[in-house]
């Protein structure tokens, strides 16, 4: 029969550093990849959400004869002239992230949207993109 000793019961310290080390580089070579990933496909949504938005203002431009003042017109039928000609919702609201009046990015911040009328561009439409990172995601440089 075998009897332990309570001395010789339990993990060395050396024995738990050990373990712990190798969970670490475990987690290591393991998550940084999936949060690379996580990032890349929070990118990616974003951009098929500024595409998708950049094609409902286009629709409604066709319809109404004007962009909208804001991006909540794509999704309610505005007042005044506008409204007269507008047909629809431009966008399925179901397939969006809304809080307010403001359609959400991946990262849940609000897609940002300007009339430029006389510039080179009709509008701008962008998103800050990854807060970690300084740099936005513009709609005209998607390809």
């Amino acid at each position: 029969m075998l009897v332990i000793n309570k001395k010789d019961a339990g993990f060395t310290l050396m024995e738990l550093v050990v373990a712990i080390m190798i969970l670490g580089i475990l987690m290591v070579t393991i998550g940084i990849p999936i949060f690379k990933y996580i990032g890349r496909a929070n990118e990616r949504k974003t951009q098929s959400g500024l595409v998708v938005i950049r094609q409902a203002l286009n629709d409604y431009k066709f319809d109404v004869g004007t962009f909208p003042n804001a991006l909540i017109d794509l999704l309610r039928k505005p007042s005044g002239p506008a409204g007269i000609k507008w047909r629809e919702p431009y966008l399925d609201e179901s397939t969006l992230n809304l809080e307010g009046n403001n359609i959400l990015d991946a990262w849940d911040n609000p897609y940002h949207y300007n009339r430029t009328p006389g510039g080179k561009r009709s509008f701008e439409l962008f998103s800050d993109g990854d807060p970690d990172k300084p740099k936005k995601i513009d709609v005209w440089e998607i390809r």
